[in-house]
């Protein structure tokens, strides 16, 4: 076993590790008088394709031979497929691990004040990466020109932040707006909000589409808000339907499209939206994000609509979480910006475009985003 590991590590190199190892029979009526050679199993990483590949090692005590096999077995190749995972999770590992010690020395290179802001961060639940992010560039600005570290903290979450827009509605040309998100974010509550605000308080010609045909909660709800505004919704049961409801929606300023809710691995429903778009020529689409949703799952919803080129974030929810955290998180993400965000059931009331001043202030001075 000592010369065929070291056979191993000589001709795959240091790195290589040995994965399993069985006596076997040499083939034939020769091989009963013969020792039993060695099956070893072992693999490597390829530094210039990043692929993991296995070779087998056979050897005897008295002579050692190499091969590779040309075909590999079911078993081996479910070992094999089995190292692949086992080394993914190992690497992914090693990077946290490396992320961590990296965030700690950065941490220790702090001034005190720049640890604060930090601190304020984190107590707020922004992602770690993020933290450490905004607050060496706090630091860097103080190192060359030695401002107030109070403002320079306002100044990088300005920039971070960016300027928030609504909906933009286009003159002399009908705008239609669609909403993306997870089921239970909030969108057709959002919908009906800005709907109303549009409606009423701006005197718009509203339309609204709903493709959600999977909840019938979700068309109820909708039906509801639509009745009481007294504007038309239609059902979208196929994205090629969208052609026929646009041109009887020709009269209207904004239509409004809710879309049902999306598993960050669903790719037929991905399709679905793409095709919406496309169809449509959708002049914006706002992804629902609520505020209680953890760092986790932003990154896996940010990641499931990787497809869209472009979108805006909406933040609900806000009354029902502890941390406005979601802001920051998913600004991060998905490097967008914030359009609306809710606070609350009224409709229309209780939404607003992000304020970015009222969110610099509930991190940085504790005050309620209201």
């Amino acid at each position: 076993m000592q010369e065929a590991f070291n056979k191993i590590r000589s001709e795959l190199g240091s790195d290589a590790i040995m994965l399993s190892n069985r006596p076997i029979k040499q083939r034939g009526i020769t091989g009963l008088f013969r020792k039993p050679l060695i099956e070893v199993v072992a693999a490597y990483e390829n530094k210039f394709q990043e692929d993991v590949k296995s070779d087998i090692i056979k050897t005897n005590f008295n002579k050692l031979k190499s091969t590779q096999k040309q075909e590999i077995n079911v078993e081996a190749d479910t070992t094999i497929k089995n190292l692949e995972s086992s080394i993914d999770s190992l690497h992914l590992t090693i990077n946290n691990l490396a992320v961590k010690m990296d965030n700690n020395m950065a941490l220790y290179s702090l001034l005190p004040l720049v640890q604060e802001f930090y601190q304020k961060l984190k107590n707020y639940d922004v992602c770690e990466e993020l933290a450490i992010s905004l607050s060496k560039e706090v630091q860097a600005i103080y190192e060359k020109g030695n401002e107030d570290i109070k403002l320079l903290s306002q100044r990088v979450l300005t920039d971070f932040l960016g300027n928030a827009s609504g909906i933009v509605i286009k003159k002399f040309k009908r705008t239609i707006v669609m909403f993306v998100g997870q089921t239970g974010a909030g969108k057709t509550t959002t919908i009906a909000k800005i709907a109303s605000d549009f409606k009423i308080n701006q005197g718009y010609k509203i339309g609204l589409i709903t493709a959600d045909v999977y909840r019938v909660a979700a068309y109820e709800q909708l039906k509801t808000y639509a009745d009481i505004l007294n504007v038309p919704l239609r059902t979208l049961y196929n994205p090629e339907d969208l052609t026929q409801i646009l041109l009887e929606y020709e009269d209207r300023d904004v239509v409004f499209i809710d879309t049902p809710g999306k598993s960050p691995f669903d790719k037929e429903h991905e399709k679905e939206i793409e095709k919406i778009i496309s169809i449509g020529q959708i002049d914006e689409v706002h992804l629902v994000i609520s505020a209680v949703t953890s760092f986790k799952s932003i990154q896996d919803i940010i990641q499931g609509y990787s497809f869209l080129k472009k979108y805006k974030i909406i933040i609900t929810k806000i009354d029902e979480s502890p941390t406005c955290a979601a802001m920051l998180n998913a600004i991060y993400c998905s490097n967008m910006k914030l359009s609306y965000i809710s606070n609350g059931q009224s409709v229309p009331d209780n939404y607003d475009i992000a304020n970015i001043d009222k969110i610099i202030k509930y991190f940085l001075e504790d005050v309620k985003y209201e």
